[in-house]
């Protein structure tokens, strides 16, 4: 479990900070056209480390990686 969650994290980063780039990956991994891809994400919502700390143990604690 903590390498799939490493991964996500790593693969929300990526997004975050090359969004254009990671859709057209994700688009072709999927075989489908990059606007289609992005069509497809409204409504999403992709959490980050910090607001996923906040659902799981609230704001005051911590999660250690």
């Amino acid at each position: 479990m903590k390498n799939f969650i490493e991964a996500y994290f790593e693969a929300y980063d990526y997004w975050k900070s090359s969004p254009k780039d990671a859709n057209a990956i994700m688009a072709k991994a999927l075989g489908i056209k990059e606007g289609e891809f992005n069509s497809s994400l409204t409504g999403l919502e992709f959490v980050s480390r910090e607001q996923n700390q906040q659902y799981i143990v609230g704001p005051e604690q911590r999660l250690d990686h």
